[in-house]
């Protein structure tokens, strides 16, 4: 497995990748996460957009959170398809994301994420 993939899902690793989504990207909120979206530059423009998940202590203890981030990340990985090509995508998860069943954080983040295609 390559560093910085999930199976078939890019992720970003460095914390001035998530800085900079988070500075120079469009956000867009919905009731569960916050989906902020940034073209990647010429150098590192890949094939596939690359992911960020962002889960706070406020949403819960460990347990919690990676159930939380896992969710988000396999939601992205059978979705991708709807994002626009060469993008870093940061998904910010509120607290409320871990008391919701999975189809409603599934809907919320489809929803959240059509505003960018």
């Amino acid at each position: 497995m390559v560093a910085g993939h999930y199976g078939s899902v890019a992720t970003l690793r460095k914390r001035s990748e998530f800085l900079t989504v988070q500075t120079h990207g469009r956000r867009s909120k919905g009731r569960h996460v916050v989906v902020l979206c940034l073209s990647q530059t010429i150098e590192t423009r890949l094939d596939t957009p690359r992911l960020g998940i962002t889960v706070s202590k406020r949403v819960g203890n460990a347990v919690t959170r990676n159930r939380v981030r896992r969710r988000l990340r396999e939601l992205f990985r059978t979705g991708r398809a709807e994002l626009p090509q060469g993008c870093d995508v940061v998904v910010v998860a509120y607290p409320s994301a871990s008391a919701v069943d999975a189809r409603v954080l599934e809907a919320d983040l489809r929803r959240t994420l059509r505003r960018f295609g």
